[in-house]
């Protein structure tokens, strides 16, 4: 059965205020929303692209704009380090130049403290898989044992 025109106009309506619902509920990258598209049926990479660039020209999607909330929100909620940041920025499929971008989203104090903070409360391992930086680990593990009042500080042996 052939859809007519006015049907086709209506579906679209309808798929467009569907697409436009889910990005405006929160912040959306291209992947998810390709993923949501081929969940509501539409095939062909040409067609999710139209979808997608109209998107994007009404203001629902920016890429730039999901970067900066992701690491936002992964730093805020999750106490993540820009390392596990990053991949999962990388992971959605963001551009480098939007992943340094987004970055600077986190204050350095703020960092600090958060990484310091994990470190003492959760020990090493959970303080590198929560993508903070060895290098820095190292730093403020001297630090907390200075402030403890230890002279020596051992190292981890997987460093």
């Amino acid at each position: 059965m052939e859809q007519t025109f006015k049907d086709r106009a209506a579906s679209s309506a309808a798929l467009f205020q569907k697409l436009a619902r889910y990005c405006a509920y929160q912040e959306r990258c291209r992947q998810d929303v390709r993923l949501k598209l081929s969940g509501l049926g539409v095939r062909g990479s040409a067609e999710a692209a139209r979808w997608i660039e109209r998107l994007e020209a009404e203001g629902f999607l920016d890429e730039n704009r999901f970067a900066r909330a992701y690491c936002r929100g992964k730093f805020r909620q999750n106490h993540w380090g820009r390392r596990k940041i990053i991949m999962g920025l990388r992971a959605k499929g963001i551009s480098e130049a939007e992943v340094a971008e987004a970055l600077n989203e986190i204050d350095a104090a703020d960092y600090e403290s958060a990484g310091r903070a994990v470190l003492q409360a959760k020990g090493w391992q959970t303080a590198l898989s929560r993508g903070f930086e060895a290098a820095l680990l190292r730093e403020w593990a001297k630090d907390l044992a200075m402030e403890a009042g230890e002279d020596d500080v051992e190292e981890e042996e997987a460093f």
